[in-house]
C-alpha cells in the first residue's frame, strides 16, 4: 500500500501505525485498559463481520488468520454465565470459591465443615 509524500521506508512505517492503531482500537476499552474477554469476543466478532474490508485492507491474509485464531482462542474463554443478572450466578461462584479455597477442610471432615462436624457430634450422628 502505497503513501504518497513519504519514502518507501516512511510509507511502510506509517501503514503500520496505522494498522497498530486499529488493533488498539479492538482491543482496548474506554478506560485504556485491554478489555475482558466477554467485551473481547464481542469487538472481535463484530471486527470480523462488520469490518471485513478494512481488517482485510489493513492486515496480510497471513496476519488475518492469526486474528481469527486469537479471536476464536478468546471466544472460547469468554464466559457469559446463563443468569448474570441473578444472585444465583452469585452464590454459585462464592460456593466454587469456597470450596477451592477451603479444600483441605472438606476433604478431612468428610466434605462437612467443623461446624456441621460439631452439630453432628452433638446429635450423635457421628464418632466425636
Amino acid at each position: 500500500m502505497a503513501l504518497t509524500g513519504f519514502s518507501k521506508r516512511g510509507s511502510h512505517l506509517a501503514w503500520n501505525d496505522v494498522r497498530l492503531a486499529c488493533w488498539s482500537r479492538l482491543v482496548t476499552g474506554k478506560n485504556g485498559e485491554t478489555m475482558n474477554p466477554l467485551q473481547l469476543s464481542s469487538t472481535m466478532k463484530e471486527a470480523m463481520t462488520q469490518q471485513r474490508s478494512v481488517m482485510a485492507t489493513l492486515f496480510s491474509p497471513e496476519e488475518f488468520t492469526e486474528i481469527r485464531r486469537f479471536a476464536r482462542a478468546v471466544d472460547a474463554i469468554a464466559y457469559k454465565p446463563p443468569n448474570a443478572s441473578g444472585s444465583s450466578y452469585g452464590v454459585d461462584s462464592f460456593a466454587r470459591s469456597h470450596r477451592q479455597n477451603h479444600q483441605p477442610a472438606y476433604d478431612q471432615s468428610g466434605g462437612r465443615t467443623s461446624f456441621a462436624n460439631a452439630a453432628a457430634s452433638k446429635l450423635g450422628l457421628v464418632d466425636s
